[in-house]
């Protein structure tokens, strides 16, 4: 087996899970992010709620985008988007600032 073929999926592995482990973050850390923001935990669940909106509205764009301009293209271009969206959360200084960086997440994760 050559190194190509080991490569490949373990490079469209790796963003799936950073995906998935996303996710399950951003519900472990509900309290310690609603106190940074100087908001009710109870808030936040609109950012949890863009988040998975997001996938859901942009999963047949990525599919067609997918088929227009090749797989890879895209691929990479949403493992951008994605971190992107992930570093702007991190920089998020408000709860409506956070949503739409987490919408911007979202789209990369379609």
């Amino acid at each position: 087996m050559s190194n190509r073929t080991r490569l490949i999926p373990i490079t469209v592995a790796c963003p799936l899970f950073l995906q998935n482990l996303d996710t399950s973050i951003m519900a472990t850390a509900l309290p310690s992010i609603a106190s940074s923001l100087e908001v009710q935990a109870l808030h936040l669940n609109l950012a949890i709620t863009s988040y998975l909106l997001s996938l859901a509205v942009f999963l047949p764009a990525s599919g067609w985008c997918a088929d227009r301009y090749g797989a890879r293209s895209v691929f990479c271009t949403a493992i951008g988007l994605f971190s992107v969206g992930s570093a702007l959360c991190g920089l998020a200084n408000s709860l409506p600032q956070l949503v739409v960086f987490r919408v911007i997440q979202g789209m990369g994760g379609a």
